[in-house]
């Protein structure tokens, strides 16, 4: 049901491996990682069966790295790094570490020296900065990203230098401005905007007879602001700040919680309440996070998305088919230990 596969030299190049585990990450509004372990003997193998070596294989170009679920791709990235480690009985063992294309444009920087951009809609805006550093050292910039889905959201001003397009993108999703967006790269290399991603899954139910595991963690004290500096561009005397607050009532019960949010990039005041709104949406009372590990015996990795709600029935916590927001997803694999197991983050 599932494979993985991972690409040569040319396109037509794709080698099957044989992992003894493997596991990726996705999560909203960041980078999906992937982590493939397997015995540096059956990778010399597979290399030997293609006439070449595993560095030739594995360290020789950008290499794309794939895990299929019925032939269709869950996860695709690139070979960001090798671990070697001995293993049992004299083996070695090879974790191949992967990041996604996010992560890649991670290694991308834009407004060279400096990039005035009036306002606009913000998702056009991350494109546009994809867009330029594909072309920016072209041909060997490009990296095949298209633009995808492109609603609009909401318009900012934006000057940019020296920054980093990956840090850009998140910075303005709902991660880390109140009237964000949520994004992904697909399976197609395509760049989605959403002004909410996911569905409501009502056929989604989990209880705890179904759980392999669950953990609840509620943040309080230590984690929580109820007012906000948001410093922004400027010096001395022309320091930009804004000043954001949660409710009385909060403050009341709470006390004064305050944080400061560096934000010297941003010179635009609705760009800094914006910031030090999310800062509060995050942080202005008790949060709880709710962690559960579950198989694919009722549902699979497929029947459910990043950004979706689905519903939790967990007795001793007095929760009766509560919707829950997918914000995290993990799923890993152990060669000859059964089911997937997939460990989902709830918000």
């Amino acid at each position: 049901m599932y494979k993985v596969f991972l690409t040569g030299t040319s396109a037509t190049d794709l080698y099957e491996l044989v992992p003894n585990s493997y596991e990726f990450t996705d999560e909203l509004n960041d980078q999906s990682t992937a982590r493939i372990t397997m015995g540096l003997g059956e990778l010399i193998k597979l290399a030997t069966a293609h006439n070449t070596t595993w560095r030739a294989m594995l360290t020789t170009g950008v290499r794309e790295l794939y895990i299929l679920r019925n032939d269709g791709k869950i996860y695709r990235g690139v070979i960001s790094g090798l671990d070697f480690a001995p293993a049992t009985e004299g083996n070695t063992d090879v974790q191949i570490k992967s990041i996604s294309w996010l992560g890649v444009l991670g290694k991308r920087i834009t407004g060279i020296p400096k990039e005035n951009h009036a306002s606009g809609d913000i998702g056009d805006l991350a494109w546009a900065w994809i867009n330029a550093s594909q072309t920016s050292d072209s041909p060997y910039s490009e990296l095949g990203i298209t633009q995808g889905a492109t609603p609009a959201i909401s318009n900012h001003e934006k000057t940019n230098s020296f920054d980093n397009v990956k840090d850009m993108i998140i910075a303005y999703s709902k991660k880390k401005i109140a009237d964000g967006y949520d994004f992904d790269f697909d399976m197609s290399k395509a760049f989605n905007v959403y002004t909410s991603k996911g569905s409501d899954r009502t056929g989604v139910v989990f209880d705890d007879r179904l759980l392999l595991d669950w953990r609840l963690k509620t943040t309080m004290i230590s984690d929580m602001v109820n007012k906000v500096y948001v410093v922004g561009e400027g010096v001395n005397d022309d320091l930009q700040y804004v000043t954001r607050t949660a409710s009385t009532a909060l403050r009341d019960a709470w006390y004064t919680l305050e944080s400061v949010v560096n934000a010297r990039d941003v010179s635009e005041t609705s760009n800094l309440n914006n910031k030090g709104d999310q800062a509060l949406l995050d942080g202005r009372e008790p949060t709880d996070v709710l962690d559960i590990k579950v198989d694919e015996s009722l549902y699979t990795w497929a029947d459910y998305d990043i950004g979706d709600t689905i519903y939790i029935t967990i007795k001793d916590l007095a929760l009766a088919q509560v919707g829950k927001r997918v914000v995290k997803r993990t799923f890993s694999v152990t060669q000859d230990k059964g089911a997937p197991i997939i460990s989902v983050s709830l918000q």
